[in-house]
């Protein structure tokens, strides 16, 4: 099993802002790993060799299909790795990945889900997602959450992926920092979008959900991951060994 490569880049399609950027990569060859882990990238920047780990955004049946690896990146700094890869990289431009991290997930019997994200932490909600919905399809309701500052920091990809008709399946995207949601909602009719945070739609998850026997999957930044956790082990009794949670 080959446990490091190149890759280069084939596509990518950033937001408004282009503060994030959904990016796609052809694999030189089969890598094999599951949903919910993260590879570490490295890439000579500025005659530094720089390292970061990235979750990877699609599932491994879509790799196979299309020899592609997903990264779903939000700039954080004025240099280095994620100012790179969402303001300098270029079609055709190269990095190397190595072994998969984190632990895996195998069981997706059929059960009812609660996805919550922030920012670039749906890169590791998106493929849980795909593979629930699309691939494995054993799943009695399920709803996602996902919160970022404004319509700017939405990339089509991430859009796309959530829009769902099917009446057990309930996405919402919370933005804390939108002045208005008109222009939202106009350009993502078939998503639930509202002004606030991630939190203020957990009842209305549960509600919809109509049972606190859920698993759950969370991933965000340290205070919210903890944040969450609290109030859904707390308010809604949800068993804490059902939930787990990535911490960026």
């Amino acid at each position: 099993m080959i446990k490091k490569q190149r890759i280069t880049l084939s596509k990518i399609i950033s937001s408004p802002n282009s503060e994030v950027a959904y990016l796609k990569f052809k694999l030189q060859d089969n890598f094999e790993f599951k949903e919910w882990q993260f590879m570490m990238l490295e890439k000579l920047i500025d005659w530094k060799k720089i390292k970061r780990a990235y979750s990877i955004a699609n599932t491994y049946n879509e790799s196979l299909k299309t020899w592609e690896l997903d990264f779903f990146v939000k700039r954080t700094s004025e240099e280095w790795m994620s100012y790179f890869l969402t303001q300098k990289i270029r079609w055709g431009d190269f990095l190397d990945i190595s072994w998969p991290y984190w632990n895996t997930i195998n069981d997706f019997s059929i059960d009812d889900y609660l996805l919550i994200s922030i920012w670039s932490g749906c890169a590791s909600i998106m493929p849980i997602y795909k593979k629930i919905v699309w691939e494995e399809k054993k799943y009695n309701r399920i709803a996602s959450l996902f919160g970022e500052k404004t319509f700017e920091y939405l990339v089509d990809t991430n859009k796309n992926i959530f829009e769902r008709t099917e009446s057990n399946v309930k996405n919402m995207f919370f933005l804390s920092r939108e002045k208005s949601l008109e222009n939202a909602t106009t350009q993502i009719w078939s998503l639930e979008i509202e002004k606030g945070h991630i939190s203020d739609g957990l009842w209305k998850a549960i509600k919809f959900l109509w049972t606190n026997n859920v698993k759950v999957f969370i991933c965000g930044k340290p205070e919210m991951v903890d944040q969450t956790t609290n109030t859904l082990t707390s308010l809604y009794m949800i068993d804490r060994k059902n939930i787990k949670f990535e911490k960026y």
